[in-house]
């Protein structure tokens, strides 16, 4: 979930032999798409048992939308705008990616009263963007929707990123957004079974800082993430230790380190895989190429969570991409090599570098997204971190067609996919 910025970018992970594919979308611009929209009226479901006749065309999937918007908002309120927007684009996502009726109904009203609420004011309000300039996104839209590809053979999964945004937000009021945070992942513990505040309460008293002095170039804390499986939501939890760095005049890497020592119980864990992500980063021959950026955790049992370090490296030729994914050598599995060779191929179709691994890529290269975002996913077992990265389109691809026909010819050529390129065209089609 790296800041995008543009109205939507494609943004790739590569992890094992599979490329994850993600799509993310920025809302400003589709509040002028809805004063044109038609939509076309149909029989309005009255219960969750009716959704499961519904047909699979657009029309239809957009009645459940349809219904939640008739049924829940106040017209002109700032939910409801956000509602119009995101969770139009989240309803033809889910359909797109394949989600049952029932299932796009069940994620739909979770948006719906859950996350709209906590997404500020909305994009055409007179503050909007005033007082609170989240950094989610590089427009400051508090919320990513994303396309996950996942493996070959499998469906996509849908999945999105907010950050939560209080009423008084950036105003002398709530200066730093202390409350809407911790107020939303409180209220999905009493809502979703399976989510734990383990972790979550340790890690926000780690870094949540708000008496320090702030970052140089965003004072963005906290953001949620929402996995959407076809029964049940995974809820993630995201922190930058930036701010706990500059209170102590530490590195962000160094914070990081002291906050899994103090966790509750740390003698259960075996953070191995971290050990040899920060053994590389403290390399002489590789310190200072990538920084720390954000630190994430599942909401759910400890034993079963997820430590995912977020990464930014300047350096965007693809041998560099090699070096931070192997990190130099320590990670070599026969999967992430071909993996590698994989994502090489894309690399090339995106950025037509011919083939070259030093060529440093040409872009925004000064702007504060700029280079490239990694993620090293961590478990408490022992194993070894698993890299993903993300693949910086939004700075150095030529233009949003160009990247739609690059992605199609990767799929087509490597993946064998032809269908579900086209139910993500589809997609793409029906929110620009």
């Amino acid at each position: 979930m790296p800041p995008s910025g543009s109205p939507w970018f494609v943004d790739f992970f590569a992890l094992a032999t599979n490329f994850m594919c993600t799509v993310l979308l920025s809302f400003t611009r589709f509040l002028d798409m809805f004063q044109t929209y038609q939509q076309k009226k149909a029989s309005t479901p009255k219960s969750l048992m009716s959704l499961r006749t519904i047909s699979s065309s657009v029309e239809d999937q957009l009645v459940i939308w349809q219904w939640i918007s008739d049924t829940v908002f106040l017209e002109n309120s700032d939910p409801h705008v956000w509602w119009r927007t995101a969770g139009f684009a989240l309803a033809v996502l889910l359909h797109r990616a394949g989600y049952t009726a029932e299932s796009q109904y069940r994620h739909l009203i979770f948006f719906a009263y859950f996350v709209a609420p906590e997404l500020g004011p909305a994009p055409d309000s007179a503050v909007a963007h005033s007082n609170w300039k989240s950094f989610m996104t590089d427009d400051h839209t508090p919320i990513e929707l994303s396309w996950d590809w996942g493996f070959q053979g499998s469906l996509p999964a849908i999945r999105y990123s907010i950050e939560p945004i209080g009423k008084h937000a950036g105003s002398s009021i709530d200066p730093f957004n202390q409350y809407a945070g911790s107020q939303l992942i409180q209220q999905l513990s009493r809502s979703i079974p399976g989510v734990s505040l383990a972790w979550f309460e340790h890690f926000s008293k780690e870094f949540l800082i708000f008496d320090g002095p702030g970052t140089e170039d965003h004072e963005s804390r906290f953001f949620a993430a929402f996995d959407l499986h076809p029964n049940q939501i995974t809820v993630k939890a995201y922190f930058f230790p930036a701010f706990k760095a500059l209170k102590t005049a530490q590195s962000k890497l160094a914070v990081v380190s002291e906050a899994l020592v103090r966790l509750p119980e740390h003698y259960l864990y075996d953070f191995h895989g971290f050990d040899v992500l920060r053994n590389y980063m403290q390399d002489p021959s590789t310190n200072g190429l990538m920084t720390v950026e954000m630190l994430a955790i599942d909401c759910i049992a400890p034993m079963k969570s997820r430590l995912k370090i977020y990464t930014r490296a300047r350096s965007t030729s693809f041998e560099s991409v090699r070096t931070a994914m192997t990190l130099a050598g320590r990670l070599n599995s026969a999967d992430l090599l071909k993996g590698l060779e994989e994502l090489q191929i894309l690399w090339n179709l995106l950025f037509r570098t011919n083939g070259s691994s030093t060529e440093e890529l040409v872009g925004h290269v000064n702007h504060r997204t700029a280079g490239i975002l990694y993620n090293f996913e961590i478990k408490p077992d022992g194993s070894l971190p698993v890299p993903k990265i993300y693949i910086p389109v939004r700075h150095y691809a030529r233009n949003d067609l160009e990247v739609l026909q690059a992605l199609q010819i990767y799929l087509q050529s490597v993946r064998k996919d032809n269908h579900l390129m086209e139910q993500y065209l589809q997609a793409v089609s029906t929110l620009l």
